[in-house]
């Protein structure tokens, strides 16, 4: 994907995130957490490609295109959830399932950029066999999404909040389908990597 296209995705989705936010409030009757969740947080994690560049380590060792890979990734978690709390979610098809799906693909693109650089360019050590930092991967992509689950429960549960969209779904089965998703998710990420990983590391480290 140019460039440009992708800086013009990147900065609507900040816009596009606060808008979100602010139907989200409207829709749930004055529900906080998402509102916060769209408001804040997603502006705050699509905010970190503007400060990769200043980390010495990264930009030492990185070209643009580290930065471009994390703005991609990072944008497309947002739009995926964001289209969701518009109304995607109520619809018949399970558009939760592919926004999970979504999300953990891009998550483990994200988990492998940051193995590399603590391995490889904090700690100074080699690459581990692709085996075991897959192997890594899927498990930090399956418990960051079985974290989600659990937040999104005590959310729903002491705060209030209507993360669980689905009311005519009992709770577990959601969880369940939930974790489905961000397992091939995950799975599907990994798939990528195995595919593409010395490819993405060609175009993003610098005099390679």
């Amino acid at each position: 994907m140019k460039s440009k296209i992708i800086d013009f995705f990147y900065i609507l989705s900040f816009f596009f995130s606060f808008a979100v936010g602010v139907f989200y409030f409207y829709l749930t009757k004055n529900e906080l957490v998402g509102f916060f969740i769209y408001t804040a947080a997603g502006p705050l994690l699509l905010s970190i490609p503007l400060f990769l560049k200043k980390i010495k380590v990264i930009y030492e060792n990185y070209n643009d295109n580290l930065n471009k890979l994390v703005k991609l990734s990072l944008f497309s978690i947002v739009y995926a959830h964001g289209f969701g709390s518009l109304g995607l979610y109520d619809k018949s098809f399970e558009y939760d399932q592919i926004a999970h799906f979504i999300t953990l693909v891009f998550t483990t693109i994200l988990l492998a950029l940051l193995y590399r650089i603590i391995i490889v360019d904090v700690l100074k050590r080699k690459e581990h066999k692709l085996f075991i930092v897959f192997s890594v991967l899927f498990l930090l992509g399956i418990l960051g999404g079985a974290l989600t689950e659990i937040i999104q429960f005590f959310s729903d549960k002491f705060f209030g909040s209507n993360m669980f969209f689905d009311t005519d779904q009992i709770i577990n089965i959601d969880v369940l389908t939930d974790m489905r998703a961000n397992l091939l998710g995950s799975l599907a990420g990994i798939l990528f990597l195995k595919l593409k990983w010395s490819k993405i590391k060609e175009k993003i480290i610098k005099n390679s």
